[in-house]
């Protein structure tokens, strides 16, 4: 149970530094904790589309797949990690990546951290497919890793995005948001990117 609540601390830290650094996104209206005023959501929490264009085209696309290089794909991450706070914007998959980099970096967390794609093959809108850290899961670094509730006891979903951290084994309880969003929620599954490489100098 220990390592358990080690990874849910390390999760909860990681969640807020990440939100600290990169406050807004562009589809924060959607979080499960968003901030309203009326119908519209808190300007400070809210990028426009344009934001996150211009970020995203800083960064541009990694040169080799996570597959093909995990280290130089790790190193592009850290890139998207470094443009994205300093705009202080970025979805789900920014703020992943920066969870993941204070888990490594800052954190010094000594267990495997994934980068993972949550999808139904379906649906392409602002909330699916979507991206979360998972910390400590226990299994193959294969691209097809299935449900959060095979991931083993200690495995910990840290949502930044959604501003939420929660056992990989309570799932169900968290994904109400995505099912709502999702044109197939039978069909909501795990894809594994990339498992951070350890032994990386940043």
């Amino acid at each position: 149970m220990s390592r358990l609540n080690d990874n849910m601390d390390a999760g909860v830290e990681a969640a807020g530094w990440t939100r600290l650094k990169i406050p807004k996104s562009a589809n924060y209206k959607f979080t499960s904790s968003a901030l309203m005023l009326g119908d519209e959501p808190l300007e400070i929490h809210t990028a426009t589309s344009d934001e996150l264009v211009a970020l995203r085209s800083q960064y541009g696309r990694p040169g080799k797949s996570s597959s093909e290089s995990p280290v130089k794909f790790w190193k592009w991450m850290e890139k998207v990690v470094e443009k994205a706070i300093k705009k202080g914007v970025g979805n789900c998959g920014e703020v992943v990546a920066a969870a993941l980099y204070y888990l490594k970096n800052k954190k010094k967390l000594e267990d495997d951290l994934d980068y993972v794609n949550v999808l139904d093959g379906a649906t392409m809108n602002a909330v699916v497919p979507h991206v979360i850290a998972v910390i400590g899961r226990q299994g193959d670094v294969v691209k097809g890793i299935g449900l959060p509730s095979t991931w083993g006891d200690s495995a910990v979903v840290c949502d930044p995005w959604d501003r939420v951290v929660y056992p990989a084994s309570q799932y169900d309880m968290y994904w109400g948001g995505l099912r709502t969003h999702s044109k197939s929620p039978d069909d909501l599954n795990c894809e594994l990117v990339i498992r951070v490489p350890w032994g990386v100098d940043t």
